[in-house]
């Protein structure tokens, strides 16, 4: 689909990357026939009398909004072409596929080799080999914004046709595969490691074993509409796709005089630069240019253009060198030290090193160790210039740690060794036990931008360990800092481990201990100094919280991965003595059948019983199962009311706001995606507990909620009912641009519409699970029209109406709370819904310690004096205890009484009713068996119906119908 939703796509997009349409002359040629266009695209040619046969050519993008001419203006690659004789080829947008007159980089049609936009951009440059004879060997892509995203795309779609690439104020190749995703991918940004982001580039054309284009990367660090973590992330791709680490070879700030560009050079293993990066000081959503004569200047300034006194297109043009210089080395590097070696000498206990000095101009060496054999380097010391060998004595029995060193000379320039390893053996212990991380991955933003500032985090460790290595993401590289780990989470007491020395490049860095920190089950706080770390904007990890110097934010995380090893004795907090907010949610890495790549989390409350309940809970965006379990209290009310609760957890592979893709055909369509992927969860804890299969249930917040009606629909023999939270009905929308629309202000079927979609998910024709709903009416991101549209697709699947058979308007004593129940045939409650007053797009919560309170407020949870997860497990049945029975407002009004006994409830009823029926229902209304009433009846329940879960009681007669629930455990 090439148009954006109107109602969604164009109004946001635009708003992000909105550029002013310009209109200068240019001497460029529209090329009306280039050869196939399936992307409908329009090409421009720049074609100065100085290129002939075998010039270079350049590719040139533009951003939103913008032209080819008015593109070649700001940019100043047209005159660079005159000056250096090469030609450019500037394909142009049309506004029929793209309302802003966006290059359609996050569109599957359009960015895969052999489709859409980037077919086109191939036949352009195909077009031109055949009739300029431009080499072959020298073509080369850049962009600006939309069209640098775009530039990413046509590097890894075609890296047989493009020897480099230049990316301004862009995005790496598949941040965003939907509109939706483009939005987060955008700002504040995609965060995925280099091996994940160099697999979406080596996949784009599998079968290709040539060499990639190298890359540079120009960004603006007050970009706040293409974030700047935008370029660490390419780096961080292309670096992989070109087998080095992301440990920059050089970095030089004051680039060339110029204190706002800071360059970094990232080399392959044969010396040569692969990847540069430069960060532009306080500059905004803009090309950078330098208006004027000199050799090294160029462009013109406009509406996102700015003149920063640095040329970015001749410096992309030196680095292919096409300028006439660039394209090797800085000649300030020294030579790399080489043949390095290392060996475990058992007679001293160190690893010994050796190596050779190539160079004469070194002013240091840096020993770099780590414990893994490609990335994670640490300094361990710091050695004079002429030296060739150091030995490491500390080193802990039972690991293999790995080394390079690095020469350094005057301006920053520095060379790396080749990589050697040494294994230290065990110390005849048996071995060190499993290996485990605590993580939390969301990279969204930064508390400071003072590098002098010291960052930390506290985290909560569950058993005896082994601290190995700690992982932050980094706003900018850090020099000759300090790493400290505290007991308990605080910043301020004696450190209990100090390790001196840490220098680190920006972005994700590992931090290997110099020992391993022997730590015990508790909470702890490590800290580095001079630094500042990524954080995620809501407190997603349970565990701890971020540091800014000596204040803790409780209500935001570091981005970080600890790893450790368990010792052999360690064992997690278990039994009566440890509560939710001790016990940490159970990481299981292996589920069986994953086709959604989803993550799950699993929490076991101690001393389950046989044949227990499952609740599957799942987040809303840019949530986590450890914030949303944080937030809704759910492992609270399981250890009250001892059930399992499975958290699927969304990544940001899948999606970049990290939302359950209720919306996809892929994954709301049974036996596939991510459907198919909670299932095997389901599955998983049936196999490996004991849980009872008739009383699982499903619930969810916002997308969550979006799944909690896909999962009822597709699977409806697995789950008995479900509790949709600020939701969507399922099928709402059918791909992401009318998912919007779904959203806000929300689509109108008819019930037997909605129902209809319900019924054509499987091949089913047994019992629908019962639906709770539960929804502010200030919402504005999910309107609350679908709490209505909820209502009408499940009672319409119940064969029922959609009128309420009973209301109540300050429900609970609680006035901003309307609860509606709606009734099948037989008297089941089969919907029951909950209107919020005045509350927005959150979980509603009730704080304290009262039977029917609960939750934490958060970002996504507002205090309302209700705690929804509370009345959504009643609904499921989970919050009784024994039997207990529960009238309806109107059964309440009726002479009938009753009480608990033995085997089942007594019942009394009024001397209205001379002549009765009982019936007794299970949960899907079905009958059990009925009797007639006289005087007083016990109704027996449990002989031969002993299945656990909700029964109904109706008794009608001429006294009318009135009807008892009973929770039976």
């Amino acid at each position: 689909m090439k148009h954006f939703n109107q109602l969604f796509g164009l109004g946001l997009l635009m708003m992000l990357f909105w550029l002013p349409v310009l209109s200068h002359a240019q001497s460029l040629s529209r090329i009306s026939s280039f050869g196939s266009n399936p992307g409908n695209l329009d090409m421009y040619l720049y074609a100065p009398s100085s290129a002939g046969a075998g010039a270079p050519l350049v590719v040139a993008m533009h951003g939103c909004t913008q032209d080819a001419a008015g593109f070649a203006a700001e940019s100043g690659w047209s005159d660079l072409a005159s000056k250096y004789g090469f030609y450019v080829v500037y394909p142009q947008q049309k506004s029929g596929n793209n309302s802003s007159k966006c290059f359609n980089w996050f569109e599957n049609g359009d960015i895969n080799r052999g489709q859409g936009e980037a077919s086109s951009i191939r036949s352009m440059v195909s077009y031109m080999k055949s009739s300029y004879g431009v080499d072959g060997s020298s073509v080369f892509v850049t962009g600006f914004s939309a069209g640098g995203a775009m530039t990413a795309v046509m590097m890894a779609a075609y890296p047989d046709e493009f020897s480099g690439g230049a990316v301004m104020a862009g995005l790496p190749y598949k941040a965003a595969t939907s509109l939706t995703s483009a939005f987060s991918a955008m700002s504040p940004g995609v965060n995925r490691s280099p091996s994940q982001w160099g697999s979406l580039v080596r996949n784009a054309y599998s079968s290709y074993s040539g060499p990639y284009p190298t890359l540079s990367v120009f960004h603006g660090t007050s970009d706040y509409t293409v974030s700047n973590s935008n370029l660490t992330e390419l780096m961080e791709q292309w670096t992989n796709v070109h087998g080095t680490d992301t440990n920059p070879e050089t970095s030089q700030g004051s680039y060339e005089g110029n204190s706002r560009i800071t360059r970094k050079e990232y080399r392959n293993s044969g010396g040569s630069p692969v990847v540069l990066t430069f960060d532009i000081t306080s500059m905004g959503h803009a090309v950078a240019v330098d208006p004027g004569s000199g050799d090294k200047q160029g462009g013109s300034t406009g509406g996102y253009a700015t003149d920063v006194n640095f040329f970015a297109a001749y410096y992309a043009a030196e680095f292919w060198g096409i300028t006439g210089g660039g394209g090797s080395p800085d000649p300030g590097a020294p030579a790399a030290p080489s043949a390095l070696t290392a060996s475990y000498l058992s007679a001293s206990s160190a690893i010994a090193l050796s190596w050779s000095d190539n160079s004469s101009d070194e002013t240091s060496f840096s020993v770099e160790r780590s414990l893994q054999s490609s990335g994670g380097f640490a300094e361990v010391a710091s050695l004079s210039a002429g030296s060739t060998s150091y030995s490491d004595a500390s080193v802990s029995a039972g690991n293999t740690y790995y080394y390079r060193v690095r020469a350094q000379s005057s301006g920053g320039y520095s060379a790396y060794s080749n990589t050697a390893s040494a294994a230290v053996p065990g110390s005849g212990g048996g071995g060190g036990g499993e290996t485990f991380t605590i993580e939390q991955p969301l990279a969204q933003g930064y508390l400071s931008y003072v590098s002098t500032s010291n960052s930390a985090q506290s985290f909560t460790l569950d058993r005896a360990a082994l601290l190995k290595t700690i992982e932050v993401k980094f706003r900018t590289a850090i020099s000759n800092s300090t790493l400290k780990v505290f007991a308990g989470n605080t910043v301020t007491d004696t450190p209990i481990y100090t390790q001196q020395g840490v220098s680190k490049g920006s972005g994700w860095q590992t931090v290997a201990l110099s020992s391993p920190l022997s730590l015990q089950a508790g909470q702890y706080t490590f800290q580095v100094t001079n630094s500042v770390f990524s954080y995620s904007y809501t407190n997603t990890y349970s565990g701890g919280n971020i540091y800014l110097d000596t204040y803790g934010y409780t209500v935001f995380d570091a981005a970080f991965k600890l790893t450790f090893e368990a010792s052999s004795s360690s064992a997690r907090y278990a039994g009566p003595e440890a509560n939710a907010a001790e016990r940490p949610l159970y990481s299981v890495s292996s589920f069986g059948y994953n086709p959604g790549n989803l993550s799950m989390y699993l929490y076991v409350p101690a001393n389950m019983p046989a044949n227990a309940p499952v609740v599957v809970a799942m987040h809303g965006c840019s949530q986590t199962a450890s914030s949303y379990a944080n937030n809704t209290g759910w492992n609270e009310l399981a250890d009250r009311f001892k059930f399992y609760v499975i958290y699927p957890q969304q990544s940001s592979y899948n999606n970049g706001a990290r939302c359950f893709n209720w919306f996809n055909y892929y994954d709301y369509t049974r036996g596939y995606g991510e459907n198919r992927s909670i299932r095997s969860m389901v599955d998983y804890v049936k196999s490996n507990y004991s849980v009872n299969a008739g009383r699982v249930f499903a619930t969810g917040f916002s997308a969550g909620g979006g799944m909690t009606t896909t999962m009822l629909a597709t699977y409806p023999e697995v789950f008995s009912a479900g509790a949709v939270l600020a939701g969507v009905p399922y099928h709402a929308a059918a791909n992401a641009y009318a998912s919007g629309y779904a959203m806000n202000p929300g689509y109108n079927l008819s019930p037997g519409g909605w129902g209809d979609l319900v019924r054509g998910a499987s091949n089913y024709s047994g019992p629908w699970p019962e639906v709770a709903v539960f929804h502010g009416t200030s919402d504005y991101t999910v309107n609350d029209n679908n709490l209505r549209e909820i209502m009408e697709q499940w009672t319409n699947v119940h064969g029922t109406d959609r009128y309420a058979d009973a209301t109540d308007y300050s429900f609970a004593g609680n006035s901003s709370v309307t609860r509606r129940d709606y009734r099948n045939s037989r008297g089941s409650s089969v919907v029951v819904t909950y209107s919020i007053a005045g509350m927005g797009h959150d979980v509603s919560v009730d704080p304290g310690t009262g039977s029917k309170q609960g939750g934490t407020t958060g970002t996504f949870a507002a205090d309302v004096n209700f705690f929804s997860s509370y009345y959504a497990a009643e609904f499921f049945g989970l919050t009784g205890s024994g039997y207990r029975v529960e009238p309806t407002a109107e059964e309440a009004s009726s002479e009938m009484t009753w009480r608990k006994i033995q085997g089942g409830v007594e019942l009394s009823l009024g001397s209205e009713y001379q002549e009765a029926t009982i019936r007794v229902l299970d949960m899907m209304g079905r009958e059990v068996y009925s009797r007639p009433y006289a005087g007083v009846s016990v109704v027996d329940v449990v002989p031969g119906h002993s299945r656990e879960g909700v029964y109904f009681i109706q008794v009608s007669g001429s006294g009318g119908e009135r009807m008892l629930k009973v929770y039976l455990d």
